[in-house]
């Protein structure tokens, strides 16, 4: 049997200053026959020999304008692995070449593009 329960699914965490919302939980079940489910809340739900299950906890609200953080912190987000590259441009306004350096001219253009 499995229980699980997890909050803040409707609402996430708000940002403050300017900061993104939050991101809320996942839980994913795979079954050996290949179906999937998304549950967040659930009491001894058996489940079969061979499943897979898969959680994202939810994260916290942002604080700031994500557009005013300092690029070469995003650029450590990324190296870190907490953003990826993609990430770092649409939510950051950072541009990185493919050595992963700040371009401090697309980075420029991104943020005056808002």
């Amino acid at each position: 049997y499995t229980s699980l329960w997890f909050d803040r699914s409707v609402t996430p965490a708000w940002g403050l200053f300017g900061g993104q919302t939050g991101v809320g939980p996942d839980v994913a079940i795979y079954t050996p026959d290949g179906k999937e489910t998304h549950i967040l809340k659930v009491n001894a739900k058996t489940i079969p020999s061979g499943t897979v299950i898969r959680t994202h906890t939810g994260g916290g609200g942002g604080y700031g304008d994500p557009f005013k953080r300092d690029p070469a912190r995003v650029r450590l987000d990324v190296l870190d692995g907490y953003v990826t590259r993609q990430g770092a441009q649409q939510q950051y306004g950072v541009a990185l070449r493919d050595d992963l350096s700040v371009d401090d001219t697309a980075t420029a253009k991104l943020r005056a593009q808002g």
